[in-house]
């Protein structure tokens, strides 16, 4: 059974990733029920054709050229849903957007469809109220979720395993913005803010407003998502947010005016990261779930921690979790990943879409 794939976000920069590594690797011929991509979608057109896009009209449509097939549309999302629910076989579909609209199209294709979900689109299962977010986790096996976090390390894995083995998680802190953690060990190494978040720009580490990334947000969604998988009934507004930068920078919306007037902030920095080394510590981006008596507090924020402890050592964007547990002599679980970078977040959307192969079998 070929397993068909749609990818929405096609000309983003994961989705372009996605695409180009999709014909590279030709994954189309690695397992016994091959994976053809059969619809591409941006945010106004959709493509699609039932025996699979050729590679070389993917990778065109990837980079916004016309293919002669595209469907102009108002709205996308609909397009690809009543697309979905007229079809007989179930589809596999692939959101590397950054959108907050898509909420009710994730909801509509688990409820209504046979078709599944893999999502590098943090937003979904972030924003929703938790209701919603339990409908679309309750069915791992038809909604991947992994690649909303460290770009799809194991810590979302790690989590979800211990909740159902009845674990009880005490804590979780980390570090897992590899956008922040890559700018904080610049000023830790005597870099400049601006330089540094010029540089986590130019790598395509950030978001398409990198103050989505300064201000907090970003890591208070994973956090929160994180929790929720702990099975904690929490909303974002329960996350204490404390920005990477003052709140009144992120009142720009021009993103390369934002990045321009991050300049005004090099000496603080500066002087607050050699302040912290004075005292054998360094600046990181943390978020921090810790429960007492059942109770839940959740919080991100920039703080100085020991440089040589578990998250001090970290060095580029490499991200850690640590989760400690209630099992006998206090198990720690920690979880060390690169935490940004296109190729990464391509790859191991394309390794949770694996899951979803029925029957996997390798060709011998």
């Amino acid at each position: 059974m070929v397993e068909r794939v749609i990818i929405i976000g096609a000309t983003g920069n994961v989705g372009r990733t996605l695409v180009r590594q999709r014909v590279e690797k030709d994954m189309g011929s690695m397992h016994r029920n091959p994976t053809v991509i059969v619809g591409m979608a941006s945010r106004e057109e959709f493509a699609f054709e039932r025996d699979g896009i050729p590679p070389e009209k993917a990778l065109a449509f990837a980079e916004r050229k016309s293919i002669g097939k595209d469907t102009h549309s108002s709205n996308v999302f609909e397009d690809i849903f009543n697309m979905i629910k007229g079809c007989w076989e179930p589809f596999r579909v692939i959101d590397v957007t950054a959108s907050k609209e898509i909420l009710d199209l994730h909801l509509r294709i688990i409820g209504c469809t046979d078709s599944t979900i893999v999502t590098a689109n943090k937003n979904p299962v972030a924003l929703s109220v938790y209701s919603d977010f339990f409908r679309l986790v309750s069915e791992p096996q038809r909604y991947g979720l992994r690649c909303s976090v460290m770009a799809g390390a194991e810590a979302v894995n790690k989590i979800m395993d211990l909740k159902d083995l009845g674990v009880l998680i005490k804590s979780i802190e980390g570090c897992f913005s590899g956008t922040l953690g890559f700018i904080a060990d610049r000023i830790n190494n005597g870099g400049l803010l601006s330089d540094a978040l010029k540089a986590a720009v130019e790598n395509g580490y950030t978001e398409p407003h990198p103050a989505s990334d300064l201000d907090g947000s970003d890591v208070a969604k994973k956090i929160l998502i994180l929790a929720r998988l702990a099975g904690h009934r929490l909303e974002l507004s329960d996350v204490k947010i404390s920005p990477f930068v003052p709140e009144e920078y992120m009142r720009n919306e021009d993103p390369g005016e934002f990045v321009s007037s991050i300049g005004s902030l090099d000496k603080e920095f500066k002087e607050r990261s050699k302040e912290a080394r004075g005292k054998g510590n360094v600046l990181r981006y943390v978020a921090r779930l810790s429960v007492r008596d059942g109770t839940p507090a959740v919080c991100v924020g920039l703080e100085e921690v020991h440089a040589d402890g578990p998250l001090g050592d970290l060095s580029g964007t490499l991200n850690r979790i640590v989760i400690k547990t209630d099992l006998p002599g206090s198990m720690h679980y920690s979880v060390t990943a690169p935490g940004a970078g296109l190729e990464i977040t391509g790859q191991n959307v394309r390794r949770d879409l694996l899951y979803q192969i029925r029957d996997r079998r390798l060709v011998t």
